[in-house]
Parts: C-alpha cells; sequence; structure tokens
C-alpha cells in the first residue's frame, strides 16, 4: 500500500512496509523529516499491522510514541492470559480487549483497563467459562460500547432469545455476531428468531451453521441474510452439518450478492463428486467478498481415496492444505509442490504421516523447501542415525512453524536417536530438529 503526500507542492509516496525509507526520501528532496506533521505520521502508522508497526518504533523516539499507541490499540493472544498479566497491560493506551484473551470476568477487565473504549463479549462473562443464559442484570453495569458474540450465551429456549433481545436494547452494543462455541452448540436459529434482532441492533457477521436452515426455508434465510447486509461464513462447530447446500443454493447467495467470506467444503454437497466439486469453484470464482475456502477433511482426502483435483483449483483464496488433501507419494511430490507454489493464498501446508512404511527421505523433503509448513509429523520422515544431519540442515532453510511428535509421547527407541526441536529463523518463529 502506498499513501500519497501532498507538502509544499511536492507529491511523496509512503510505503507502510518501512518508514526508514521514508527518511531516505526526504532526504534525497532536501526536506527535513521532521517536517512532516504528527497528523500524517499517525495517518501512515494507522494503514501499518502489528509487525510494521513494532519496526516503525524503533525509527525514533517521536516515531516510538505514535507507534505505541497503534501495537497496543486492541492486542489480541491465542492463549488466555491471567489477571496478573491484565493489570500489568493497563499502563498501555489500550481501546479495545476481548474477554476470551483473559481469565478473568469482565468487570475485573473494565476495572483494570480504565481507558478501554471497546470490549468484546466473546466468551461467558465470568470466569468458570461456561456459556449462561443471557441476563440483562449481568451487564446493567456496561456503558462503554460492545460487541456482543451470541457464543457467550446459552440460547436453549425462546425465552433466552427474548431476554437477549432485551439486553441489546438497553447497553450500548455497537454490533453482534451470531455464532456458537463448538464445545457447546446452542439451539439453532430459526427464521423468526433470526428477524427478531433486524433492525433492532447492527448484525455484522453471522455463522450460517448457527441457522436452522432446510431445504424448505433455504431461499427466505438467503433473502434475509441480503438484507442484514452482513458477513457471512459457511462454517459450523457442530457434527454432522445440519444442511449442506448445493450448487443451486451457492448460485442464489452470489446473485443475491451475499458477503460471504468463508467456506468449508464439508458445507456444501458434492456428494464426494469431483464434477460438483468444479461446479462449486466455478460458482466461487464469482464471489466478490470470498476470502477463504477451506478444505475440511471429511471430504476429498486420503480417508475416502477420492481426492480433489487441487491442480483446477489453484485460482481460489485456499490458505490451508495437508498432505491427506493429495494421493501423497513419491511419484506424485514435484506435482504436488508445483500445485501449491501455484496457490498464492496458501500460508501453511501440514505434511502427516501418510504414506505408512515409505517415508520422506531428505532430498523428498527438501523439494517442499518453499512451500510454508504450518505442520510437520515426524513419522513422516525416514529419519536415522546418519541422515539427521541432513534433515537439520535441509529444515534450517524451510519455514516450518511446528513439529509434530508421536501420539505416544517422544521415545528415543522409535528412531534409535535422540531428537531435538530448535527455533531458529527470525525471532526463532521456526522450528527444526
Amino acid at each position: 500500500m502506498l499513501i500519497k503526500v501532498m507538502l509544499k507542492k511536492k507529491t511523496l509516496y509512503f510505503s507502510v512496509v518501512s518508514f526508514r525509507r521514508y527518511e531516505k526520501i526526504l532526504n534525497s528532496k532536501k526536506m527535513d523529516f521532521d517536517l512532516l506533521p504528527n497528523e500524517l505520521l499517525r495517518t501512515v502508522i494507522s494503514y501499518l499491522d502489528i509487525k510494521s508497526a513494532k519496526q516503525m518504533s524503533l525509527v525514533s523516539k517521536r516515531m516510538y510514541s505514535f507507534a505505541l499507541q497503534r501495537i497496543w490499540l486492541k492486542p489480541r493472544y491465542s492463549k488466555p492470559k491471567d489477571i496478573d498479566f491484565l493489570q500489568k497491560l493497563s499502563k498501555f493506551p489500550i481501546r479495545e480487549l476481548r474477554t476470551r484473551d483473559f481469565e478473568c470476568s469482565w468487570m475485573e477487565i473494565l476495572y483494570l483497563v480504565p481507558q478501554l473504549k471497546l470490549l468484546n463479549i466473546e466468551l461467558p462473562m465470568d470466569k468458570y467459562r461456561e456459556a449462561e443464559i443471557p441476563l440483562q442484570s449481568r451487564l446493567r453495569f456496561l456503558r462503554l460500547p460492545v460487541i456482543v458474540h451470541t457464543s457467550a450465551f446459552e440460547l436453549t429456549e425462546q425465552d433466552h432469545f427474548d431476554q437477549l433481545l432485551k439486553i441489546v436494547e438497553t447497553i450500548n452494543v455497537k454490533e453482534m455476531v451470531i455464532d456458537s462455541p463448538s464445545y457447546n452448540l446452542t439451539t439453532l436459529w430459526s427464521y423468526d428468531q433470526l428477524k427478531m434482532f433486524f433492525g433492532k441492533v447492527h448484525i455484522s457477521k453471522i455463522s450460517v451453521g448457527c441457522l436452522s436452515i432446510t431445504k424448505e426455508n433455504a431461499k427466505d434465510f438467503f433473502r434475509m441474510l441480503s438484507v442484514i447486509d452482513c458477513w457471512i461464513t459457511l462454517s459450523q462447530p457442530s457434527e454432522p452439518c445440519q444442511y449442506k447446500f448445493t450448487v443451486d443454493d451457492v448460485k442464489l447467495m452470489e446473485k443475491l450478492n451475499l458477503k460471504i467470506i468463508y467456506i468449508e467444503s464439508r458445507y456444501l454437497k458434492t456428494d464426494e463428486e469431483i464434477s460438483k466439486l468444479l461446479e462449486f469453484a466455478e460458482v466461487m470464482r464469482k464471489m466478490k467478498h470470498l476470502k477463504e475456502f477451506y478444505f475440511s477433511p471429511e471430504e476429498f482426502d486420503r480417508n475416502d481415496q477420492v481426492f480433489a483435483p487441487m491442480e483446477l483449483l489453484t485460482d481460489l483464496p485456499i490458505k490451508y492444505l495437508y498432505s491427506s488433501n493429495f494421493e501423497f507419494e513419491k511419484r506424485h511430490f514435484r506435482d504436488i509442490v508445483n500445485t501449491l507454489s501455484r496457490i498464492k493464498s496458501l500460508i501453511g501446508f501440514g505434511i502427516y504421516n501418510d504414506l505408512d512404511d515409505d517415508k520422506l527421505t531428505p532430498d523428498e523433503l527438501e523439494l517442499f523447501k518453499d512451500i510454508p509448513i504450518n505442520n510437520l509429523d515426524v513419522d513422516s520422515l525416514d529419519l536415522r542415525k546418519d541422515n539427521v544431519d541432513d534433515f537439520q540442515n535441509i529444515m534450517k532453510g524451510m519455514k516450518i512453524t511446528d513439529i509434530e511428535m508421536p501420539y505416544c509421547g517422544y521415545d528415543d527407541s522409535l528412531y534409535d536417536i535422540k531428537l531435538e526441536i530448535k527455533n531458529v529463523g527470525p525471532g526463532g518463529i521456526y522450528r527444526t530438529i
């Protein structure tokens, strides 16, 4: 991304990737870096991701103060933090937090971070993490804007939906996300229950797995979703899928311009037929908002010996694939690597023990050196005492973010060698043996 700036009748283009280059541009034009106003610098930083903002903070003390606001605006954590950690954060300019990120109640979050401007209620409000019946009394003290996720509440009766509606009409709900936690699928929303909230609260995102869609009411739901005008994911935490969409369903969604951003293959009624999968792919190519198409493990994998023709789907927004999605055998390795290389959206490929006794040699693993490996199963490697160094040298040059040890627990006798997992690469973000 480039930011166009007019300064003393001269046009400058600032890349948001590295601010150090801006100084060179200014110097080449005989301009003083300090001439740039604070408002401009804040605007530039607002476009940065967290990693780039951290790099920006190293430029100067002035930039450090501006970048600090971007870095701590809305921190996110992959694992819940305790209340002591939250207390340490309170000194930073935090404006937005998620309840799911902390092992404490929402009242403790509000007390420890008084400067908070937005709270994401993504999990139950108390530390026990049990989905609770929506009670207005639990939320009446909230004065700041909130984003309410329905996954935080137990919605098993009509009365629960009525109470949730009273809550969103009482407190300052900036938006509501209709979703369900995988560990506790609540009652599916009927058409009438969804209609209750229409116009009463801004629904920003809906997982269709939360909706009671059937063959008879599917079109009514699609039309309602087009009016709500929210982001939509064709995903669902429960097993099995309540309803699988046909090609005609997806065509209607595309015609209504539903903002579908995520689709799981198991949500599509392909009946494990490649021809139907390709029909779905043709429709998905027309979807303007689709950001990810995920191949679920239930279909088109090694378990059923039915493999999707991935070489015909490389233009779809596929972010993650696994060796089980391919006929993962030695004679196909080069073709698989070629296919993976053509998927521009790919950010992770997992290699698991799909070869039985026919393991990957160092040379075969090296074929995947330019593929982003997010998971590598040790059992998939032909590890021996005489080739450990070869594997290590190859893996040091690869982008492997995680290495999986045998499920039975690591046992030296399995390989007759001792293995250690080490972090390598910038910041130790990659792993090797």
